[in-house]
């Protein structure tokens, strides 16, 4: 059995319900998204990568946004595939950083124990170096864990509305007892 199928929660923390839960996502990735465009805007040329990160965030977003007021299943699941890209890089992200990490401190403490180059090389700049990438290391790590279950929400969200169908105007569940009376129905409107 695929993990997609098995991991589904029914209400977002608090008892929020997972509609509102997936307005509050996209509406908190909107702004962070605009306010990492507005802090990389005025440097636009050196940081083309975090600008156009921030402009992909944006997008994802609005997508989950639009998603979410029109009851389109294909924008919110556009939104998944792209949070699964973001979840992924994040974790490499992870990884590299705290691979340079360890490879900085090994650096420190290799001209540590070298007495050739006492004054060059001060080992405690290398340390706190090597702290500031492990640190970053830590909050990427975190941080996909926070997008993770976000992808875990807008996901039973997009489940709930694909096992679904509006009768009347009123959204029914599909049931596998009554799926053939819910297909006429949904044909006759």
């Amino acid at each position: 059995m695929c993990i997609v199928q098995v991991v589904r929660v029914g209400d977002c923390c608090f008892g929020i319900r997972l509609r509102v839960a997936c307005v509050i996502i996209g509406l908190v990735g909107l702004v962070s998204g605009a306010f990492g465009l507005l802090a990389f805007l005025p440097a636009f040329e050196t940081t083309v990568w975090a600008s156009a990160h921030a402009v992909f965030v944006i997008s994802a977003n609005a997508l989950l946004l639009l998603g979410v007021a029109f009851n389109i299943e294909a924008l919110l699941l556009a939104w998944i595939i792209l949070v699964v890209f973001q979840i992924v890089s994040l974790f490499a992200l992870m990884l590299v950083l705290a691979v340079i990490s360890s490879d900085v401190a090994a650096f420190a403490n290799h001209f540590h124990l070298d007495d050739r180059f006492p004054d060059v090389y001060n080992d405690r700049n290398y340390g706190d170096l090597a702290n500031v990438f492990s640190v970053a290391a830590l909050l990427a790590y975190l941080y996909a864990l926070l997008y993770a279950y976000f992808w875990i929400v807008v996901n039973s969200y997009y489940r709930d509305l694909r096992d679904s169908c509006l009768i009347n105007g009123t959204r029914v569940r599909r049931s596998p007892s009554n799926e053939d009376l819910i297909y006429v129905t949904k044909f006759q409107e």
